[in-house]
């Protein structure tokens, strides 16, 4: 042995093996120049506890620490065009009470405010909302009057509606489901008021809602229980939970879409009722100027008698839709008017002055010449006409074009169009029974058929604009939080793991200090520095370092199969339904070498390690079996277990398993299947096979051998330290790895010393027949 500039032979303590057996012969009997360069083997030495103390940093550098919140919040404002995913309107018109036959396809803005601000769709979920405000009163109380009811015949009225009446539009219903106070007052003018608010109460008081309230109405004075849904229903959030089951006991994807705009104004209807309870009725007197359209009522009695009509209005299972067009098509929308209105080809020249939509016969309001290309919608109002620029559809680029928006044949309205024709005359057609302007502009811009009539404040409305947002606040669930936590387990562990290397160089460094001869010897030194530290500290500390590399193999598997599951990146289109899937690239730890072949270990110390005593000193057979047990197995079986969670995701009751707990059991169940003697003896097998072409043998230890039950029934040593016998001597540098038993190798006095003398140059020659081995050998 090369010990610095001088040789070294190696020789036994002859004291002490007098006292062996010779059925147990050393494996340092026979004596050969031990020629071992100590520079290169301290140097590895020292080269390993630098990369094994580093652990901490290189663990923070890799990954991303902190605990972030995982919720995107996106909002985008809404115009009249602006396209709402179907997912979101189908669960939006479900919660507030719109029955629909199947679910929604994405629908335009316009369309989700007429259904629900204006068309009473709405079967009684509207009774919970905490404003109704949409609709007139048909009648005051709950008992229909008689109908020999005498009505003024000297001033205007409004017969109240006694038939196919709407529970919205009764009085005294309203005030009952709002919980108004009874004064006498009230009491005088609604019989039924004191009952129902006292039905109200108990029903309240017994865990029962305002909707059974309202149903139960309903049904006992034969009202229609559908009524307009309101702006409190239309801004309501809607949440969508999807996924497998987090921490949280819920579904790990989280979405909510909500719609902010105007809150609805009080009720001036309920309170003017409220306040003339206590104040002359004649104080309101013209100061609330409601305006009246035309078609809202029809006269049943002239002079003065009038009756409200109902308006047309299709199901929305019925609704139809129209052609989407831009802008040349809308160009030449009128030209297919002017055609079929004359029964004529239709002439490309023509100049379009104003598309003039007329309802209620109000011609007279129409710009025509001046409204430049314009579109004007009339209509009446309290017996005056009046007339609307369109300054919604006229500025959009994808308006739907198509001649069924004029509802030909289908109503009572008409279409006026002026235009210039080629020899610069100025030229009018007209066609009749046509939808009502309203619904023929919302057709326009929504792109449903006009099936529907609307009052003529909706045109006040699409004036405003929206005035409203979309927002949408997404989370992927508590997986990046729990990956997040693993990650901070591991980075904490191998910190311990440092703290453990520098406890045990600490350690040894005192060791070393001593000036007795056992503690100086140049065998022992090499034995010391032939030792994997990071097998020493892993087999001292198996239960912590268990823990800390199954957490962190847990969170290299996780990030390199890319196994997570989130909302789909179209989520932030808001035309588009938000889909929560799950992936898993199986092939994904072949990605990242230097990573796979970093766990390769942690694989192997997890599942064999403790299993091959001895293993880790040899350099060749370490290689070898890091990468028959380590690497290849653990790509392998990362590929299996990456499609196993591919198939669980189809297996029904699994959902209730979280995504990376089944991980984590799948991994725990395959390692210990791993230790089982079934699966154990044909890799120990291939694996001997392996290190002896190698040069690596495994050695047996004499049964009665103290070291036996220690260390086991064999330990792995190079070829040239083999018996084929048993021993009972086990080298320096394999008790120092064992646990418990690094004491015994800095302070058992059983330790066979060997002897150290100089070798001349010329016997160096001579005494190459001979063989020893390298280390100190512990006996019992």
């Amino acid at each position: 042995m090369v010990y610095g500039s001088r040789a070294i032979r190696v020789a036994p303590r002859v004291s002490n093996l007098e006292e062996r057996d010779a059925s147990h012969p050393a494996p340092h009997l026979a004596h050969v120049p031990v020629v071992r360069r100590t520079r290169l083997v301290a140097f590895g030495f020292v080269l390993s506890c630098l990369w094994n103390l580093l652990s901490p940093f290189k663990t923070w550098a890799i990954t991303t620490y902190g605990f972030l919140s995982y919720a995107t919040t996106r909002t985008e404002l809404l115009e009249w065009n602006t396209v709402l995913n179907g997912r979101f309107l189908t669960q939006l018109y479900a919660s507030a009470g719109i029955p629909l036959a199947s679910p929604l396809a994405a629908e335009r803005y316009i369309n989700v405010a007429l259904d629900f601000l204006v068309l009473p769709r709405s079967h009684f979920v509207w009774a919970a909302s905490p404003i109704i405000d949409e609709g007139p009163f048909l009648r005051s109380t709950l008992t229909a009057p008689p109908a020999t009811l005498a009505l003024p015949t000297t001033n205007y009225y409004v017969a109240p509606v006694l038939h196919n009446c709407r529970l919205a539009g009764v009085t005294e219903a309203v005030l009952c489901l709002r919980g108004e106070n009874a004064s006498a007052d009230l009491n005088a003018t609604y019989p039924y008021l004191s009952t129902c608010l006292t039905r109200r109460q108990t029903l309240l008081a017994t865990g029962g809602s305002l909707i059974e309230l309202a149903s139960a109405l309903a049904t006992e004075f034969d009202l229609d229980g559908t009524h307009v849904a309101g702006s409190s229903l239309l801004f309501a959030p809607v949440t969508f939970m999807d996924g497998f089951l987090s921490l949280s006991g819920e579904p790990s994807g989280l979405a909510t879409y909500r719609i902010y705009g105007r809150r609805p104004r009080s009720n001036s209807r309920l309170t003017v009722t409220r306040i003339a309870s206590t104040r002359a009725p004649q104080r309101f007197s013209g100061m609330h100027e409601y305006h009246l359209d035309n078609a809202d009522f029809t006269q049943v009695a002239a002079p003065h008698g009038f009756a409200y009509t109902s308006r047309k209005q299709a199901a929305l299972a019925d609704v139809e839709y129209v052609s989407r067009g831009n802008l040349s098509a809308w160009n030449g929308l009128f030209k297919q008017l002017v055609a079929t209105v004359n029964n004529a080809p239709i002439v490309v020249s023509d100049a379009l002055e104003e598309l003039c939509l007329v309802g209620d016969g109000c011609f007279n309001v129409c710009m025509n010449e001046t409204a430049s290309g314009g579109t004007t919608l009339t209509y009446m109002r309290s017996g005056v006409c009046v007339s609307a620029v369109d300054k919604v559809a006229h500025g959009l680029l994808d308006v739907f074009v198509d001649l069924k928006c004029f509802g030909l044949g289908t109503g009572a309205s008409s279409v006026k169009v002026t235009y210039l024709s080629a020899d610069g005359v100025r030229r009018t057609a007209i066609a009749n029974q046509t939808a009502s302007p309203v619904a023929i502009l919302a057709c326009f811009v929504g792109g449903r058929a006009p099936q529907s009539d609307y009052p003529s404040h909706v045109m006040d409305m699409l004036s405003q604009g929206t005035q409203a947002a979309i927002v949408v606040t997404y989370s992927n669930g508590d997986e990046a939080m729990i990956l997040n936590f693993i990650a901070l387990l591991s980075l904490v562990g191998y910190g311990y793991y440092g703290v453990c290397i520098c406890l045990y160089l600490r350690r040894l460094r005192s060791w070393l200090a001593e000036t007795t001869a056992k503690n100086t010897e140049p065998q022992r030194r090499y034995s010391v520095a032939n030792a994997n530290i990071s097998c020493i500290i892993w087999m001292h500390h198996r239960t912590s370092m268990k823990f800390v590399g199954f957490v962190s193999f847990l969170a290299w598997h996780i990030d390199a199969a890319k196994i997570r599951c989130a909302w789909a990146a179209a989520i932030d289109e808001m035309a588009t339904d938000a889909t929560y899937s799950c992936s898993v690239d199986s092939l994904g730890h072949l990605d990242g070498v230097v990573s796979l072949a970093s766990f390769a270990w942690i694989f192997f110390a997890l599942v064999y390690m403790d299993l091959l005593p001895g293993v880790t000193i040899q350099t060749r057979g370490y290689l070898v079996t890091t990468l028959l047990l380590g690497a290849l197995p653990l790509s392998l079986l990362s590929f299996l277990i990456a499609e196993l969670c591919k198939l669980r995701r189809t297996l029904p009751g699994f959902s209730m398993v979280h995504e990376y707990l089944f991980l984590a059991l799948l991994w725990g169940a395959v390692m210990a299947l791993l230790r089982t003697s079934v699966l154990l003896a044909p890799a120990l097998r291939l694996l001997e096979a392996a290190l002896r072409i190698v040069g690596v043998r495994r050695q047996a230890i004499d049964p009665e051998s103290a070291w036996a039950g220690v260390i086991g029934h064999s330990y792995w040593v190079d070829t040239s330290g083999y018996r084929p016998s048993p021993v009972s001597y086990v080298p320096l540098s394999l008790l120092l790895e064992t646990p418990h038993m690094d004491w015994v190798a800095y302070q058992c006095e059983y330790v066979v010393f060997l002897v150290l003398y100089l070798v001349p140059p010329v016997l160096r020659t001579a005494m190459s027949s001979s063989a020893s081995a390298p280390e100190a050998l512990a006996v019992p």
